[in-house]
């Protein structure tokens, strides 16, 4: 049997930490979006022994797929079977994305496909073992999501903007970014509640209510003029996904969108125009 998926990527409208818990992770409160910027992953069966990963670049030593088909077979009390996982890339690497836990999703739900050996609370849990994205990436849409990525409370949004991406310089190790938190001085009284509610009413300046802790400390000089063009060529508001470093602009309407894809894409080489998606994964094959 052969299945392929789009793995959708993730950014985040909001990201606070609020709080470091005894065993050194720290709690956070999110809102988190898939969008249209996708890897594709097909899963199959094969003649070969035991699972063996393609990929069309060079990530193999950092992407969390083949974790995720080793600790499938293990959940579902069975040998490692026959399987060939093949990674198309489109999501950028050490971008904040969540691209590998993406990946490690995909893969999750179409060998849960093919073999029908856990629940999907069973698949949810095995998830949030592999890493703290993948459950998010497993259920997708809009969700505000707490704690260490385990607590997931999907939303009913609306979601008709349109984005554009940037990845700017290079991805600092997480453990570094939340060094920096801990080290900071600096509260915020951003909500997520209220940028949920904005959302959900559908208004068009809710975006300007966007938050994420880690933004601070990206404000080398081209990280700042990324921020300046995205507001320069009309983006409604801009922030930054994960702990970076890619920035993203949100436009409520879509020709300013592409305006400003068309005006920077000869600037940025990692450039994006995406949309919201409903969901993580989606069957093509």
């Amino acid at each position: 049997m052969k299945l392929s998926a789009l793995a959708y990527a993730k950014i985040n409208l909001f990201l606070k930490v609020v709080g470091k818990r005894n065993d050194g992770l720290h709690d956070l409160d999110m809102i988190m979006q898939s969008i249209s910027l996708a890897d594709k992953i097909t899963v199959e069966e094969t003649d070969t022994d035991g699972i063996r990963t393609l990929c069309d670049c060079d990530i193999l030593d950092d992407n969390i797929a083949e974790t995720a088909a080793v600790e499938y077979f293990k959940w579902a009390n069975m040998a490692n079977q026959n399987i060939s996982i093949s990674i198309e890339k489109n999501i950028p690497i050490s971008a904040g994305l969540a691209g590998g836990s993406a990946d490690a999703a995909a893969v999750l739900y179409l060998l849960n496909r093919i073999y029908n050996k856990l629940s999907d609370d069973e698949l949810l849990t095995l998830a949030g073992k592999i890493g703290a994205d993948v459950p998010f990436c497993l259920i997708g849409g809009t969700a505000r999501v707490m704690g260490f990525g385990d607590r997931i409370e999907k939303q009913d949004v609306n979601n008709k903007y349109n984005l554009v991406l940037v990845k700017s310089g290079t991805k600092k190790s997480t453990g570094y970014m939340y060094s920096l938190i801990d080290g900071s001085n600096e509260v915020s009284d951003a909500n997520a509640g209220e940028l949920l509610k904005k959302m959900i009413m559908c208004q068009n300046d809710a975006y300007r209510l966007m938050h994420n802790d880690f933004m601070q400390f990206w404000n080398d000089e081209k990280s700042i003029e990324v921020q300046n063009d995205l507001i320069g060529y009309g983006a409604d508001a801009v922030s930054l996904s994960g702990s970076g470093p890619t920035f993203f602009g949100v436009f409520n309407e879509k020709d300013a969108a592409e305006k400003c894809f068309a005006n920077l894409k000869n600037k940025y080489d990692e450039i994006y125009l995406c949309r919201p998606v409903s969901s993580g994964i989606e069957i093509i094959e």
